[in-house]
């Protein structure tokens, strides 16, 4: 039997800019048991969150804690890039989470445009027998090859930085596969499952 682990999700807490959730931390405590599952994340949009509620909670409910965030990619954080791809990045033990902690907090020291980012320098000193990290949603590095004119991809620049990636964090990498039912996130859907085929990166 596979164990789902739901890493990526927002809480009502999430974007106090663009909301988009309604959902409480404790909702997803509460339907995490429900579906049997033992994990409750503390991921939220480029911070990891409420992450001391989420642990009451985890401790409540009989779930294991999971220190995460939904960070936001450019780059080069010293830049004027306002792309702030998506990478779901996540604690696997107690020094992955100081250590995610410590990206965390450059992020917003020294890549702080409109919201805090991380780069490649950022990401490599990120240990993978600590953390673990995926590609999140069509917002993710894909957006360095989309061309919003012509709502075509380019995959040459994504693909690069995914082979980066997974050069550093091998199996502690993956690829995230998301359904949402529009022609974009079909296409990325296809073209990860390509990626996980032809080079074995893989998929969550």
């Amino acid at each position: 039997m596979i164990e789902i682990v739901l890493l990526h999700k927002h809480s009502h807490l999430s974007n106090i800019i663009l909301p988009d959730s309604v959902v409480t931390n404790e909702d997803y405590a509460k339907r995490a048991v429900e579906l049997g599952q033992k994990v409750l994340s503390s991921c939220e949009h480029g911070t990891p969150g409420a992450y001391r509620e989420c642990y009451d909670l985890a401790k409540k409910y009989n779930l294991r804690w999971r220190y995460a965030m939904e960070a936001y990619f450019v780059r080069d954080r010293f830049s004027q890039d306002r792309t702030n791809a998506h990478l779901l990045i996540a604690a696997k033990t107690e020094k992955g989470m100081y250590d995610l902690n410590e990206v965390f907090s450059e992020s917003n020291i020294t890549g702080y445009y409109y919201r805090p980012r991380v780069d490649l320098d950022l990401l490599m000193k990120l240990d993978p027998k600590d953390v673990f990290i995926t590609t999140a949603c069509i917002a993710g590095v894909w957006q360095y090859g989309f061309d919003k004119e012509t709502g075509k991809y380019d995959w040459k620049e994504p693909d690069a930085l995914i082979r980066q990636l997974h050069s550093h964090f091998g199996d502690s990498m993956k690829l995230e596969v998301q359904y949402h039912d529009v022609d974009r996130q079909k296409t990325v859907n296809e073209h990860i499952l390509k990626l996980y085929r032809d080079e074995g990166i893989g998929t969550s």
